[in-house]
């Protein structure tokens, strides 16, 4: 029969495992979520005109089609418009009816880190699942391994 202090630092033990398990599978929860979600920008206002030739949006490597651009709460249609996806970049074509004038663009785009690999992205979402079934089973086989049930 295992003394009652072995049992006491036993639970102490396995409290402290699952401590460091929650800080670490935060830590790791918020790392894959950052690289597994889209970023989106609601409202990007920018000023185009012939003269400016290309205005670069905030952030590059825009989702193709997610892209609207708005002026006075009307929708742009895009053919008047060069637009590189991957650069973040948008040029108007044509001087009228939209020379020096201000525009709302909104669209999804890929964060720098984002893994774009659908398997891969798959893989990483369950590193949490798996580190967070491993601790468990590693603080269970300690406490049955010293006793304590």
């Amino acid at each position: 029969m295992v003394e009652w202090k072995t049992k006491l630092n036993l639970i102490i033990a396995s409290f402290i495992l699952i401590i460091l398990g929650v800080i670490f599978v935060s830590s790791i929860a918020d790392s894959i979520y950052s690289r597994t979600t889209l970023g989106t920008v609601e409202v990007e206002t920018f000023n185009i005109s012939l003269s400016t030739n290309t205005v670069s949006f905030v952030h590059p490597d825009i989702l193709s089609g997610t892209l609207l651009v708005t002026q006075a709460g009307s929708n742009i249609e895009l053919s008047n418009f060069t637009i590189d996806y991957t650069l973040g970049t948008i040029k108007l074509k044509t001087n009228k009816p939209y020379n020096n004038t201000f525009m709302n663009s909104s669209y999804t785009y890929y964060p720098s880190d984002y893994v774009k690999d659908g398997a891969s992205r798959s893989i990483i979402g369950l590193i949490t699942l798996l580190f967070t079934i491993g601790l468990v089973l590693g603080t269970v086989y300690y406490v049955r391994k010293e006793g304590l049930f």
